[in-house]
């Protein structure tokens, strides 16, 4: 397996038998076995090392680039104590065991996976340019929304894979409006009963967009329900509480925080200071007490700005 002579290993002092695997001198797994240090010192090197201990018996996988004619190999050292009747540590019997085409498989798969989440970020840039190219008072609405989202999450220490997937969804959280026709979309008078009502079949029509996309999150969950209210007053479903995924509340106060703090066809921008002022006076009302309370905090103490 490693290509060395015995001659290379055995009888070598002062830790240079680890010489012909790493080049120079230095302990192995074994000498960790035999350390007189206090079990303090000792747990904090094996940590530095990255060295994993079962009981009594340690493990580390290395890597030793003077292996395979210079090419380097990968190894997974096993170190196990013997102790004799009395319960004395009086030898150790170290294994190695050449891991390199496992190291070489796994990695293959992680860059394949960073490739799949490449061309998934760009798919999902190339859908938001497409419903911002249709409707571009709202140029940028959705990647705001999405930024005020993921900084509320955050801030509620949500985990990360959480907050990865409210990024997502609040980046697409109006694709559905690829569905209404342009002229309502800009118009500039105030809309009539039945272009409103073809306005709020936007997060079912997104919904359905998106349960064509395999995300790792609900993000068609979480469009679908960012209109809904605590209160069971909003769409399409007229959902309340609980009913209400926590994403898509937190999505609903960005939503409408942008909103009210940007121009649309219909009026001027209303400002920051109007918009936080709404989900105040209806945080436990239309909106989810926590997802406003850290919000203004987000605005108030950590100073967000959309740009």
């Amino acid at each position: 397996m490693t290509g060395l002579y015995k001659k290379d290993i055995i009888g070598q002092g002062d830790y240079a038998y680890s010489v012909p695997f790493f080049g120079e001198s230095r302990p192995l797994l074994i000498d960790q076995l035999f350390s007189e240090k206090s079990v303090l010192e000792y747990e904090i090197e094996l940590s530095k090392k990255n060295i994993i201990r079962k009981g009594k018996k340690l493990s580390v996988e290395i890597f030793a680039p003077n292996l395979s004619k210079g090419k380097g190999a990968f190894l997974k050292e096993t170190a196990s104590p013997l102790f004799d009747a009395n319960g004395k540590l009086v030898g150790a019997i170290e294994s190695i065991r050449d891991i390199t085409e496992r190291k070489q498989s796994e990695e293959a798969i992680k860059q394949s996976y960073r490739n799949l989440q490449k061309t998934m970020e760009g798919t999902v840039r190339a859908i938001v340019a497409l419903a911002e190219k249709r409707d571009p008072y709202a140029a940028g609405h959705q990647t705001r929304v999405s930024r005020l989202a993921c900084a509320v999450a955050r801030e509620m220490d949500l985990p990360g894979e959480q907050i990865e997937g409210i990024r997502v969804a609040g980046l697409l959280h109006d694709i559905g409006k690829v569905y209404i026709p342009t002229d309502i979309l800009n118009k500039p008078t105030r809309l009539t009963d039945i272009e409103m009502m073809l306005i709020k079949t936007h997060p079912s029509v997104g919904s359905e967009i998106l349960e064509i996309i395999p995300f790792n999150w609900p993000v068609a969950q979480i469009a679908l329900q960012h209109h809904e209210r605590l209160n069971g007053s909003g769409y399409p479903a007229g959902l309340s509480g609980s009913e209400i995924l926590l994403e898509a509340k937190i999505l609903a106060v960005a939503d409408v925080v942008e909103a009210m703090s940007n121009h649309r066809p219909y009026r001027p921008a209303l400002g920051k200071d109007k918009a936080l002022e709404e989900i105040c006076n209806n945080s436990g009302i239309l909106y989810d007490s926590d997802a406003v309370d850290v919000c203004l905090r987000v605005f108030t103490k950590n100073d967000f700005k959309f740009t």
